[in-house]
C-alpha cells in the first residue's frame, strides 16, 4: 500500500496532487520506502485529484514556449559570451554544438527559470505577510506598499484569505492566492511575477480559465456559495508585480464573459484530462462541459 509521507496546505499547484480533504500530498513512499513525489501511479492508489495546471497544460500555449525559447537563446549566449568563443557553422549554414555545450545551455536556462521563481515566490509570500499580518518585509517593501494600494484603489477596504486550498467535486484541486466575499459575491486574484515593467502585460486563456477554476473550486469546497449550474468567480483579476522594477504593479481585470469562457473551456480541458489519463478520483462527480 502506497504511504503518503508529507503533506501540505500551501505549495506550488504545478504538477501536484491534491486529496479530498484539502491538501496537498508533497511525498509518498517509493518502492525502496524512501520518499518521492507523486505521479499518476500514486494518484490511482491514493485517489487524488490533479491539480489545475496540470489540467490547463493539456491546451497549448504558444506564448509560455516562446518564453522557454527566449531563456535558451539567452542561455546559449551567456555561455559563448562567458567563452569568449563562437559557435562552428557547418558548410549548410547550421550550427555544430557539442553535446556538453546543450546540456550546459539548457541547465543554465533551467536555473534561471528556477531563480525567478523563487524571486516570485518571495514576493508573493511578502504581498500574503502585509496583507494578513501587517508585517513588512524591508527587501520588497517598495513592491509590497504598491500592491497593498493598487488592491485598496481596486476593492476598497477588505480583508482578503489567502493561499487556500480548494478541491472541486468533479475531480481537481488548486490553490487559491487571494480571494474575499463581497455580499455573496465572490472575488478571485491571482499574483504573477514577471521581468520588466507591468503596464503591458496582457490577460491569455488560461489567465480567467484558471481564476474560474479556482473560483469554483472554492464553491465546491463550501468556501462560497455554490450553484446548481457551474459556476467560477463573480469577479477576478491578476496582479502583476515586477521582479526586476521596485514598485512596479499592475492589476489586470477579467471581464464577465472572460470569465464565463474560461470556465467554458476549463471544463471540457478536465474530461479530456481524465480521459487522457483514463483516470479521475473515485469520488469525482459526473460533469458536463
Amino acid at each position: 500500500m502506497t504511504e503518503i509521507l508529507r503533506t501540505s496546505e500551501f505549495g506550488s499547484q504545478s504538477g501536484h496532487w491534491w486529496h479530498r480533504d484539502r491538501y496537498l500530498v508533497e511525498q509518498v513512499a517509493g518502492a525502496n520506502g524512501k520518499p518521492i513525489k507523486p505521479d499518476l501511479r500514486h494518484a490511482r492508489k491514493l485517489d487524488l485529484a490533479p491539480g489545475i495546471t496540470s489540467v490547463m497544460g493539456m491546451a497549448a500555449k504558444p506564448h509560455l514556449v516562446k518564453w522557454q525559447c527566449e531563456q535558451a537563446v539567452l542561455a546559449t549566449a551567456r555561455f559563448f559570451a562567458a567563452s569568449a568563443s563562437l559557435p562552428i557553422l557547418e558548410p549548410d549554414g547550421s550550427v555544430a554544438l557539442q553535446p556538453e555545450v546543450v546540456a550546459h545551455c539548457l541547465a543554465d536556462s533551467q536555473e534561471q527559470v528556477r531563480k525567478d521563481a523563487d524571486i516570485g515566490t518571495a514576493l508573493h509570500a511578502a504581498i500574503e505577510r502585509r496583507l494578513k499580518h501587517g508585517e513588512v518585509d524591508p527587501d520588497y517593501k517598495e513592491t509590497v506598499d504598491a500592491a497593498v494600494r493598487v488592491l485598496h484603489n481596486a476593492f476598497g477596504n477588505v480583508r482578503w484569505r489567502s493561499e487556500t486550498v480548494a478541491v472541486s467535486r468533479y475531480g481537481f484541486g488548486t490553490k487559491v492566492d487571494l480571494w474575499h466575499l463581497n455580499l455573496d459575491r465572490l472575488v478571485v486574484l491571482d499574483i504573477k511575477s514577471k521581468d520588466g515593467p507591468t503596464a503591458d502585460r496582457k490577460l491569455y486563456d488560461e489567465h480567467p480559465e484558471q481564476l474560474a477554476a479556482g473560483g469554483l473550486a472554492l464553491r465546491h469546497s463550501g468556501l462560497a456559495m455554490d450553484t446548481p449550474t457551474p459556476r467560477g468567480a463573480d469577479r477576478a483579476a491578476v496582479l502583476f508585480v515586477s521582479r526586476t522594477i521596485p514598485g512596479d504593479v499592475t492589476l489586470k481585470s477579467c471581464d464577465d464573459d472572460a470569465l464565463a469562457d474560461g470556465l467554458g473551456r476549463f471544463l471540457p480541458l478536465l474530461l479530456f484530462w481524465q480521459r487522457k489519463r483514463k483516470y479521475r478520483p473515485t469520488w469525482a462527480e459526473d460533469f458536463k462541459p
